[in-house]
């Protein structure tokens, strides 16, 4: 079975660290054909251990990995983007409920994103939640108006927002990082089974549930395959993201 997980994390949360080694080993011992990968270090501003992390995590897993690049204001402020060093980012990513009030339509960063993405032709993926500022409603007029670009929105939270802009936007995906698997077949009914990636967010759910990351990943996975038809479920967990990501 070829699978790409399109939400995986490398590095600290918390008082947890998951090394390159780590998430290398654990992203192995399940067969993930690919995985998109982006570093907590971001979370510090710590870029020196952003670029280590990720270019330990290519040496050990080499084109299995997709490199997400993690944006920041302070990035853009310092013109600091990374995209001199060797690494062939695949996504950007922003965080709204880090750095609120800064991606909308009218953001002050917003701009330098979506150069970035055309430059390079990679989507941008957004952190979506229950807070207002990270609200899937907060981006719809960005979304709209920058409709050459491609938008995932991660989480997929609130479920009602997400499933208004697959509606409403054509260039909008979804992730499935923490969405319940009821959720993620909700989409699937209504028609979106090829705007719905597969995503875990690795390692994050060991902070949050204290569980075995393997078995987990595993449990989910299972329950997917089991309530959806075959076609959805190739389509959700390896070629939607491979078209996206390319």
């Amino acid at each position: 079975m070829k699978l790409i997980d399109a939400h995986v994390h490398v590095g600290p949360f918390f008082d947890n660290y998951y090394s390159p080694l780590f998430v290398h080993q654990l992203m192995s011992s399940m067969k993930i054909s690919q995985y998109a990968i982006s570093s907590t270090s971001t979370c510090e501003e710590n870029y020196s251990a952003v670029i280590s992390e990720i270019k330990e995590i290519i040496k050990l897993d080499g084109d299995k990995i997709l490199p997400t690049l993690w944006i920041t204001p302070n990035m853009i402020d310092n013109r600091m983007y990374m995209l001199n060093e060797d690494i062939n980012w695949r996504c950007l990513k922003i965080h709204p409920g880090l750095h609120p009030n800064c991606w909308d339509l009218k953001g002050k960063y917003s701009p330098k994103v979506l150069e970035l993405s055309r430059e390079f032709q990679i989507p941008i993926l957004i952190h979506t939640g229950d807070e207002i500022e990270c609200n899937p409603n907060t981006f719809l007029e960005l979304i709209n108006y920058n409709f050459d670009v491609n938008f995932i929105l991660a989480h997929g939270r609130p479920l009602q927002q997400a499933i208004n802009a697959l509606e409403r936007c054509p260039n909008v995906y979804l992730d499935s990082a923490f969405m319940p698997v009821n959720q993620m077949v909700q989409c699937i009914n209504l028609g979106y089974s090829e705007r719905l990636l597969w995503g875990t967010d690795m390692c994050i759910p060991g902070y949050y549930y204290n569980v075995n990351l393997k078995k987990y990943y595993v449990k989910k996975i299972k329950s997917f395959r089991n309530q959806v038809d075959g076609y959805s479920f190739e389509r959700v967990t390896y070629h939607n993201a491979k078209s996206l990501f390319g």
